[in-house]
């Protein structure tokens, strides 16, 4: 059987839940935004509903919602999009998350949405190939957006509503479509709106009106973790190949270890998600040539707890999720976050754990260069010698040591192409 052969053969997995985790992941980088791309959501559909527009474009709209931050990959970019008067046009984080989403055939109506939701509507004329469908819902991001922005959390939403309508009303036509405008007066004339957005209610009343997209295909559900794992690794260029090695390292080693080919598949998954929590990290931090302070460290030592909650809700991942959130555990006990030992190690964390680690060292960092064999078998020995690493695993990794480095640097190669193409797409779309 080849990789793209698929032997699972039963797979129901909510459309909804993967975006949901995927902005709450986004948003979870500067927590004090909450859930701000859920309200965002909440916001723009009720929006879209006062203003009739039809089912299958408010469900785009809402993806579009969830996912309009995708591409805010450093915490200097999160504020100064907290900001109102932040700049307008076709913004870089705008740019990023139309670059990430736009090749997911699941989310290729939601990218426009995602690329011009800070386009002022007095400049929409001025894009080539922008249609009005698109110009009216990538603004009804825009607008949600920035209400969102002037709510003060700390206080009740509704004694802000006179300030928040007159700064808006104040955007009319140049930032945001009149009849955008009038619909929000209207929404907003209801308590309920400002008490649902208060209180947290937003986030069932927004999931009444959702997609209920489901995802029977496992090619499906490895193309949105491939997404997600560019979400991830395209944060930093030190990291923007480290997923797809790990994902290539553990299926390798998987198959070696005699799991079954099922097995192996969601192996492969594992490896893409496995550090879905640190999309909840700046770039900063991922960058920083320094030792990081005690502060750093800690944000850094939360990405398998943040993945554990992030995925625990999507029931058929379960045995993915395990995997992934102990891939930072050790036998020897004295790993995170659990503090899992070796009886309660299953093989699957055993084997995305060495292949973290065989990834990792294959590649540079800000604080060194990639290590050649010698250096990779003294470090793998080492942490076998403490316990840090399966010694099983390890030995029948460093026993065809040649076969998984090469087939990690083929991995490396196709994940640094469409890495450069990425980052090309956001210089000239930029310029």
């Amino acid at each position: 059987m080849t990789m793209g052969d698929c032997c699972v053969e039963s797979l129901d997995v909510s459309l909804w839940q993967l975006v949901c985790c995927l902005s709450e992941a986004s948003d979870a980088m500067k927590p004090e935004v909450g859930a701000h791309q859920l309200r965002v959501g909440y916001i723009a559909a009720r929006l879209a509903v006062q203003l009739g527009v039809e089912e299958s474009a408010r469900h785009d709209l809402i993806m579009a919602a969830l996912l309009h931050d995708v591409g805010v990959f450093s915490l200097q970019e999160r504020n100064e999009v907290s900001r109102f008067d932040y700049v307008e046009g076709i913004v870089p984080h705008a740019v990023a998350g139309y670059s990430l989403l736009k090749d997911v055939a699941l989310f290729s109506r939601v990218a426009p949405l995602v690329l011009y939701h800070h386009l002022p509507w007095s400049r929409r004329a001025t894009v080539s190939g922008l249609t009005p469908d698109v110009a009216q819902l990538a603004n009804l991001i825009y607008l949600a957006d920035r209400i969102d922005i002037l709510i003060d959390y700390r206080r009740d939403p509704l004694c802000q509503k006179t300030q928040i309508l007159d700064q808006i009303a104040a955007s009319c036509d140049a930032l945001f479509a009149a009849e955008s405008v009038a619909a929000l007066a209207e929404i907003a004339s209801h308590e309920q709106f400002w008490f649902d957005l208060s209180a947290g209610h937003f986030s069932a009343a927004l999931e009444s009106c959702a997609p209920a997209t489901r995802i029977g295909q496992f090619s499906q559900l490895k193309e949105i973790a491939q997404l997600f794992c560019r979400v991830v690794d395209f944060r930093s260029r030190y990291t923007a190949v480290h997923s797809c090695a790990v994902a290539t390292c553990a299926t390798g080693l998987a198959r070696a270890m005699g799991m079954s080919e099922e097995e192996c598949q969601w192996m492969e998954l594992a490896g893409y998600l496995h550090d879905i929590g640190k999309i909840a990290v700046p770039k900063e931090i991922l960058d920083k040539p320094e030792t990081l302070n005690e502060q750093e460290f800690a944000v850094i030592k939360r990405h398998p707890y943040t993945a554990y909650h992030l995925l625990k809700r999507i029931a058929p991942l379960e045995k993915v999720t395990s995997w992934i959130c102990c891939h930072h555990e050790c036998p020897s006990g004295q790993g995170y976050p659990f503090g899992y030992d070796d009886a309660q190690l299953s093989l699957g964390a055993r084997i995305v754990a060495v292949a973290d680690v065989f990834a990792a060292l294959g590649e540079p960092r800000p604080y060194r260069d990639l290590l050649d064999y010698r250096r990779s078998k003294e470090i793998l020995d080492l942490k076998v010698t403490r316990q840090q690493l399966d010694a099983e695993i390890v030995a029948l990794l460093l026993s065809d040591y040649y076969r998984f480095f090469d087939a990690n640097a083929e991995a490396r190669r196709v994940a640094q192409k469409n890495y450069s193409l990425f980052d090309q797409q956001l210089r000239w779309m930029l310029v």
